[in-house]
C-alpha cells in the first residue's frame, strides 16, 4: 500500500516541489493544461490507478485559459453534465486514491 510519504516523494520527484496536506492540486502548485495531465498520467502508470471516467480528474484548479474553464463549467451546468464537487484535491486524496486503484472525486470540504 502506498503511503503519505512515498506520493510526497513521487510529486516532488514529478513536479520538484514537496507538497503539504494542505497543497490545494492544482491551486497550489502553479501547473495547469498539460504539465497537469502529464502528471496524473505518470500517477496512475506509478500506481496502477483506474482513470476510466475521470474526466474530472483534470477538472481541478484552471487551465491555462481560465476563461475557457469559466465557459466549460458553465457549458456543463447548462446540460446538465457533471462539475466537480471541488475544485482542488490533497496529497491525502492521491493516496486513497492510490491505494483504490480508481479515482474517485474528493469529497467537499467546508473548511
Amino acid at each position: 500500500m502506498a503511503d503519505r510519504a512515498e506520493i510526497i516523494q513521487f510529486v516532488k520527484d514529478r513536479l520538484g516541489f514537496t507538497p503539504n496536506p494542505e497543497t490545494r492540486f492544482w491551486w497550489d502548485t502553479g501547473m495547469a493544461g498539460l504539465d497537469a495531465w502529464t502528471f496524473m498520467g505518470e500517477f496512475a502508470d506509478r500506481y496502477g490507478v483506474d482513470m476510466e471516467g475521470a474526466d474530472q480528474a483534470f477538472d481541478y484548479g484552471d487551465s491555462d485559459v481560465p476563461l475557457a474553464d469559466a465557459l466549460d463549467r458553465l457549458w456543463k451546468r447548462i446540460t446538465f453534465r457533471p462539475v466537480p464537487k471541488v475544485n482542488h484535491f490533497t496529497i491525502d486524496h492521491l493516496v486513497e486514491v492510490a491505494n483504490r486503484k480508481k479515482w474517485f472525486d474528493p469529497v467537499r470540504s467546508f473548511r
